[in-house]
């Protein structure tokens, strides 16, 4: 009788992922669909006398590091700490040691995700990141297994779930931006800091790592531009709708010549479009390749039990390639070098669009027709106008809808006009993006 190979896994952190990482691997099924038994022989804490779910093995518990990464009975290092010091590191560390490290960290990856896989394939380690960009929507495997033939166009992804949770709540109920956040920090959704989501930076650093699987990047070259969502106004989902238009947080990257070109940022998305129908703190990465076309993955971006499943499909790939003595060869992506001598963190203008401009405008006779001069002479045509007074009586809003235009053009011809006394505040820019 065969006796079952076991594996031991060690755990750094046990947060609310980490504990949801132990929860399913107390699954006695997953021997049988590993073809070895995962035990978890040690978990790496900062407070030893905090209080935990009863699902943690207490006596596993250590505040010691090297009990994971040092170690000879732990073969898998299941990485969910967060932050970049000290994850960075310990994963070296593991890695150098030739175990298997599974991590969810994005910050990390889009900062040192190059070195790390090099120094993986070096020792013939894997380095698995599935949960790192879209909590248990699975698209990392997606586009590092499954769309390994085919060559993909572009990306369009819903990919915060708290910048989802905040515009949603804005456009279904009204509130202003403060109040649906303050919502959304109640739900447990966002950080007592809420900016990072807010801000954009969490979409960027995941959206790092998507385009390094789908277009053969540099893991740490950097998304071109960022716009968090806190300019936005309960009006502008009023006005996008009479557009056709709903307003959602998008991640979006796109192959050019020889280029890629990337932004994160709030975008109006045709309301027949699948994107304008994820709401709340769901994710949805929009994909389409040369040979399959469209693809949707849709699901729950982040929480205990989804993050936690995506960790541990990891795991259960490293215990995999452990049990049939092979481990290593899992690179995120080989690197295409046309694309990467001309990829950077400078803005490429590949792609024209309409465009969405709120301004705020004195409210005088002439300011419209030099709006209208200034945007004509940078090659920006208005295709829709809607005048509105502000609040102040001296004021008025004026929401344009632009024919399609180049990223430059719109945003030099904003540029002039908001150095102008013609505008009291800076005018809100967003794109008119259809995927389809």
């Amino acid at each position: 009788m065969n006796v079952m190979r076991e594996l031991g896994v060690g755990l750094l952190g046990c947060g609310t992922v980490g504990t949801g990482v132990i929860r399913l691997l107390n699954d006695a099924g997953l021997a049988e669909r590993v073809g070895a038994a995962l035990s978890v022989r040690a978990v790496v804490v900062r407070d030893l006398e905090r209080d935990r779910d009863p699902v943690v093995p207490v006596d596993c518990l250590t505040d010691d590091l090297h009990r994971v990464i040092d170690a000879p009975d732990i073969d898998i290092v299941v990485e969910v700490m967060g932050g970049i010091d000290p994850a960075h590191g310990a994963i070296e560390k593991a890695l150098s040691n030739g175990k298997q490290v599974v991590t969810a960290n994005k910050a990390l990856l889009a900062l040192h995700g190059d070195s790390l896989f090099a120094l993986a394939q070096k020792n013939s380690a894997d380095l698995l990141f599935e949960a790192s960009a879209a909590g248990g929507v699975p698209v990392v495997r997606a586009l590092r297994e499954s769309l390994a033939s085919d060559r993909v166009v572009s990306i369009h992804g819903i990919i915060n779930g708290t910048s989802n949770y905040v515009l949603t709540r804005m456009e279904t109920l009204g509130e202003s931006l403060d109040d649906a956040v303050t919502k959304a920090q109640e739900a447990g959704y966002a950080e007592a800091d809420p900016s990072f989501d807010v801000g954009g930076q969490d979409a960027a650093q995941k959206l790092q790592v998507l385009s390094a699987l789908a277009f053969g990047l540099s893991m740490s070259t950097e998304v071109q531009r960022v716009q968090g969502i806190d300019s936005i106004q309960p009006a502008d989902f009023t006005h996008a709708a009479s557009f056709g238009y709903r307003i959602k947080p998008l991640a979006v990257a796109r192959g050019g010549e020889n280029a890629v070109e990337s932004w994160v940022g709030p975008a109006l998305v045709p309301m027949n479009h699948v994107l304008a129908g994820v709401n709340d703190v769901f994710n949805a990465c929009y994909l389409k390749s040369e040979a399959v076309g469209p693809l949707l993955f849709y699901g729950q971006g982040a929480g205990m039990m989804p993050t936690a499943m995506s960790v541990v499909s990891d795991v259960i790939e490293a215990g995999r390639k452990l049990a049939a003595g092979a481990p290593g060869g899992s690179l995120p992506a080989v690197q295409s070098e046309a694309v990467a001598d001309s990829s950077s963190s400078e803005p490429q203008s590949v792609q024209e669009q309409p465009w969405y401009l709120r301004l705020c405008c004195r409210d005088q006779p002439g300011v419209l027709g030099r709006v209208a001069a200034t945007l004509g002479g940078h090659g920006v045509s208005i295709n829709k106008l809607v005048q509105k007074n502000a609040a102040d009586a001296s004021s008025a809003e004026v929401v344009i809808l632009t024919h399609v235009a180049g990223t430059d053009s719109v945003r030099a011809a904003v540029a002039e006009i908001d150095n102008t006394a013609d505008t009291t505040q800076p005018t809100l820019i967003m794109p008119v993006e259809d995927p389809a």
